[in-house]
């Protein structure tokens, strides 16, 4: 996943999650919503990310062994096609919000939405 560009941002039926990087994807979403839920993914240059679920060994309290299932990107598009769909995403979140999108390129779209998400996590 060397080609990711940060941040990752993340579309549940018009609601828009934005994430780091794919740490904190896998860290933050629900691995039965990956499986149920109808979530697009892309980076911050329009490549569609395929989301999955891994499952992860480990011992609880040391000795106990247990396998815990998480989100994770299990595939990225190699080139950026998707840069269209994906402004429309983010110029139809911002609208829905209040924020006039304009006529912002893909970078400044990113940037506001990322603003915006920092802004909620207040």
């Amino acid at each position: 996943m060397s080609n990711l560009a940060p941040p990752i941002i993340v579309s549940d039926s018009g609601d828009i999650y934005v994430f780091a990087d794919a740490r904190e994807l896998e860290r933050k979403l629900e691995a039965i919503d990956v499986r149920e839920a109808g979530y697009r993914a892309y980076d911050s240059e329009g490549r569609r990310l395929n989301l999955g679920t891994r499952q992860k060994r480990r011992r609880i309290f040391g000795f106990i062994p247990t396998t815990l299932e998480r989100a994770a990107i299990v595939g990225v598009d190699p080139n950026p096609v998707h840069v269209a769909e994906l402004e429309a995403l983010l110029r139809g979140f911002l609208s829905r919000i209040g924020i006039d999108p304009g006529n912002r390129d893909l970078r400044a779209l990113v940037q506001a939405v990322v603003a915006v998400s920092l802004e909620a996590r207040r």
